[in-house]
């Protein structure tokens, strides 16, 4: 477990359709910054992760596959008396996924506000944050007070803006995408989820200034089948920069997960030490591709094996 990455949100528990059959379905493990978390110790170290969990049968899965790759940390919490939140996932016929949320009593909005002590904070660079855990007053409470101190302690701040509207009311995800926002460094999520953080622009492009505007250094926007691109100030490590990645082309499966393996792929390029943004982008954008080629999230994360396998086979230029 590498302690240089803290990833921040919900664990729970993901039923995805059995085969491609929707009268079936298989739990998996999920939630955005579990996923995150998880397709960085597929590619390499696994990440500090602080979530919470409950104690019934659902949480005692998840346990066990958090242990299995290495994130059942000092970071996990316990809420006896709540359960697990389901998170039922539905396709189209293009393989893009719709999710219904079940959520009576969650245990991942029970974060403790100091939960992860200054201490550790001091000896992190990286914290990644995101997901519905934010929609929760405790759990936004808990983790506002962690990104303050985080950036007091000099650690770069990832967020990625992860909007799911039917958990929030009103305009109180913009509002708290505007306070994580303060404290943050890179975004990295897709064109919708910015928009619907209260972000504009005609073009994609647009759209990433119009984050930028906001301070933070670098903006990553996925797009899906038409790739990414990333936009960086003068107060980015890489200075002022404009790239943008076509994408990879697969033949689509199911689109689960598929931005939370591009975020993990990009970390690891960045964390890794690579100096050019080019391969940051690249390495998501085959991350992401590889997810969508089969079922269930975590269960088709790529390893680097894999992503470089699909980087020789279409060697995509910069642009």
């Amino acid at each position: 477990m590498t302690e240089s990455v803290l990833v921040v949100g919900e664990t729970l528990v993901d039923l995805v359709p059995a085969g491609g059959n929707d009268d079936l379905f298989v739990r998996r493990m999920g939630g955005g910054p579990t996923n995150v978390a998880a397709g960085l110790a597929r590619l390499g170290d696994a990440p500090l992760l602080w979530s919470c969990l409950g104690a019934d049968p659902l949480a005692d899965f998840l346990r066990r596959r958090l242990d299995a790759i290495g994130l059942l940390g000092p970071y996990i919490e316990r809420a006896p008396e709540s359960k697990t939140s389901l998170a039922l996932v539905t396709h189209d016929g293009a393989g893009d996924r719709t999710f219904t949320f079940y959520r009576e009593r969650p245990a991942d909005v029970h974060l403790s506000v100091g939960a992860v002590p200054d201490e550790q904070l001091a000896q992190l660079d990286w914290v990644v944050v995101g997901g519905i855990a934010l929609a929760a007053d405790r759990a936004r409470a808990a983790i506002l007070d962690l990104l303050d101190r985080a950036t007091a302690a000099g650690c770069t701040i990832v967020y990625d803006p992860n909007a799911r509207p039917s958990l929030w009311t009103d305009k109180s995800f913009e509002r708290t995408a505007r306070d994580v926002l303060a404290y943050t460094d890179i975004v990295c999520g897709s064109a919708a989820d910015c928009r619907t953080a209260g972000f504009d622009g005609e073009t994609p492009a647009a759209l990433a200034q119009s984050v930028l505007a906001t301070g933070v250094h670098t903006v990553v926007l996925t797009q899906g089948g038409d790739g990414s691109l990333l936009r960086a100030t003068a107060n980015s490590p890489v200075g002022p920069t404009a790239i943008d990645h076509p994408g990879y082309s697969v033949a689509v499966t199911d689109t689960t997960g598929a931005g939370d393996a591009f975020l993990a792929g990009l970390l690891d390029g960045i964390v890794g030490g690579a100096d050019d943004p080019w391969h940051w982008l690249d390495q998501g954008n085959a991350a992401g591709a590889l997810t969508t080629t089969a079922r269930g999230a975590v269960s088709a994360f790529p390893d680097a094996a894999a992503i470089e396998a699909l980087q020789n086979e279409q060697s995509i230029g910069r642009r």
